[in-house]
């Protein structure tokens, strides 16, 4: 029962999230943060005068938050990427500028953990080198190679040339920063690619 209700909860929090870009367009001034944020952050107070900022009032008032701590998490994400998890709380802005004095190092160290779970067992479905940069092909490739396979064997399975199958195998390699083809498989089998 318990398990059934942390999966109902986060369902609901991802569809939160979603409905709140979709009912107030975002927040770009957020999003700038969010994207040189170096540091765990709070975000400023918003101001019900402008009309952008009253939409997101309304919308967290309704759901009892309050304020909205982002803690960046740096590493197991790939070369170049990051997460930066959003974390809303019923306590007001001074109340959690407090708490966050006690508890910074412990909610970084959750965050973390939270992450790493998270990348070891679904980073596959949402993982941007799958949806953004990688073929079918490639991945043909870089699976028939962490089979043991060498070049020739894996070009005559999937009937590329061993040209094309070093192609592949070189663009992966240079993209996930990977030192030879023993390193490239370890690490598609870290970030869950294979």
């Amino acid at each position: 029962m318990q398990q059934h209700e942390h999966r109902y909860i986060g369902t609901m929090r991802i569809e939160t999230l979603a409905n709140y870009h979709q009912q107030t367009g975002g927040d770009e001034r957020i999003r700038q943060q969010i994207f040189s944020a170096q540091r765990l952050f709070q975000r400023e107070p918003l101001d019900h005068r402008i009309q952008q900022q009253r939409k997101i009032l309304d919308f967290f008032t309704a759901l009892d938050i309050h304020s909205q701590l982002f803690v960046p998490v740096y590493g197991l994400a790939g070369r170049g990427w990051h997460a930066q998890y959003m974390l809303n709380s019923p306590l007001s802005d001074q109340e959690l500028a407090s708490w966050l004095k006690d508890y910074q190092v412990s909610l970084y160290n959750a965050c973390f953990y939270f992450h790493t779970l998270l990348m070891r067992d679904y980073s596959y479905l949402f993982n941007p080198w799958l949806n953004d940069r990688v073929s079918d092909r490639a991945l043909d490739v870089l699976t028939l190679t962490a089979n043991g396979l060498g070049s020739k064997e894996v070009a005559s399975k999937i009937n590329l040339s061993e040209k094309g199958v070093n192609y592949h195998l070189n663009y992966l390699r240079e993209w996930l920063g990977a030192e030879n083809r023993v390193h490239l498989v370890a690490l598609a089998k870290d970030m869950r690619i294979i």
